[in-house]
């Protein structure tokens, strides 16, 4: 088969999705990607075809609009996305469009809502992916994005029509699209997504199940395959300066906060180095692309600009980080401790995960974080030697998964079997 990826975010959004078409590939698969511009050199260097289709959200998040979003200003998001809609729709629908020429399925991330109007227009099979539990409605618990979700029953199925919302934002421009170029009926504004002609469309969700229990009231076409694990083939090894410092006293612990940025990066850089001079520990700080300026930094802290995860995680006593999905993952199949502090988004339910798997302590808004609170946060996760039996337990699980593989087969399956009526 040839099969067009269609994805949309950060690098956490990007690499399960290159795992994955790796897995496809050595099934004998065709695969052709498409997202944000900014990551197409990264994606050839894995032999993929890659089409531009989707705003870079890097240089989005260096942005003042950026900085904007992520404070979490409702007023702001609104402001911002009413200017950024037109041009970001634009790209998709060409992106999208590009990528699933000649496929005979497409595979698409939540983000991106022009897949299922595609694979009505081509009449080819469409499955819906997932890094969180945010498309398929569940009483268990509300919508990644709500915290630990602990609303009822029934307002926890309820905060899934978000996602409604979210497509109802693009509606205008999509049914123009849908009209004109493609030659179907328009949508309601409101209309469900992940379905195709009220046929609700399989979903594969890529965390593990000992991680985020699969709930009760799902349908059958919900799948869990476990995470899309992409490992690094660089043959980093840590450079001789972090070398020596990781061999110059106890295994530190890891700060960093992925692609997350901060109005005031030496300000937080400041906060980071206080606390753990506070805790007595040391650490390793990922400035990363939010800036964070450590500049004259203590004997007890190493700045580094990026490492590879699976790499470097192993190395670390415990792993302080936004509460990205990919980054969450990480840590746990590292078996290390590990303390979200979120900014916004479904980060805050990964905060929640980790307390609730017992490998860490709640999760700390960004908004509420002081020197002191990271302080006893480090002091707990470090010397509290439960969280680290914890951390292992949960490694040792996910490492009988193969994520890619389950995905595979699950793919291969579905897009075989003639669509429900």
């Amino acid at each position: 088969m040839r099969i067009a990826i269609l994805t949309l975010g950060t690098r956490g959004d990007m690499q399960p999705y290159v795992a994955l078409a790796l897995g496809l590939r050595a099934a004998g698969h065709d695969v052709v990607l498409s997202g944000p511009e900014n990551f197409t050199d990264w994606v050839h260097d894995f032999g993929f075809d890659y089409v531009s289709g989707g705003l870079d959200l890097q240089a989005l998040l260096q942005s003042p609009e950026g900085r904007d979003l992520i404070s979490g200003s409702l007023f702001a998001i609104i402001r911002n996305f009413k200017d950024l809609s037109t041009k970001i729709t634009a790209e998709i629908i060409e992106g999208g469009t590009q990528a699933s020429d000649g496929a005979d399925l497409i595979l698409y991330h939540p983000k991106v809502p022009v897949a299922t109007d595609l694979g009505e227009a081509k009449n080819i099979p469409v499955i819906q992916t997932a890094l969180q539990p945010v498309v398929v409605p569940t009483g268990d618990f509300a919508v990644a994005g709500l915290g630990n979700g602990r609303l009822g029953r029934r307002l926890n199925r309820w905060t899934y029509g978000a996602i409604r919302a979210q497509r109802a934002m693009f509606s205008k421009q999509l049914n123009d699209w849908r009209t004109g170029v493609l030659g179907l009926d328009p949508l309601p504004r409101f209309a469900k997504s992940g379905e195709i002609k009220g046929q609700t469309l399989p979903v594969l969700h890529a965390f593990s199940e000992h991680v985020v229990p699969r709930p009760t009231d799902w349908p059958a076409t919900a799948h869990v395959t476990g995470y899309w694990f992409l490992d690094d083939i660089s043959g980093w090894v840590p450079p001789a300066d972090l070398q020596a410092f990781l061999e110059a006293g106890p295994p530190p612990v890891y700060v960093g906060f992925g692609s997350m940025t901060d109005k005031d990066p030496e300000a937080k850089a400041r906060l980071v180095i206080e606390a753990v001079a506070k805790a007595d520990c040391r650490a390793v700080i990922a400035t990363g692309w939010g800036g964070l300026n450590a500049d004259d930094l203590p004997s007890t802290v190493f700045a580094i600009d990026g490492a590879p995860h699976d790499k470097l995680f192993p190395l670390m006593s415990a792993i302080v980080h936004h509460g990205g999905a990919g980054t969450t993952a990480a840590a746990l199949r590292a078996g290390r401790p590990q303390l979200v502090v979120p900014y916004f988004g479904d980060q805050p339910f990964w905060g929640h995960r980790v307390a609730g798997l017992k490998v860490g302590l709640p999760p700390i808004p960004q908004k509420k974080l002081t020197s002191d609170k990271l302080a006893h946060a480090l002091r707990g996760i470090v010397k509290d030697k439960s969280f680290a039996s914890h951390a292992e337990t949960v490694a040792h699980e996910i490492a009988k998964e193969d994520g890619v593989a389950n995905a595979v087969t699950l793919i291969e399956r579905l897009a075989a079997e003639p669509p429900s009526v």
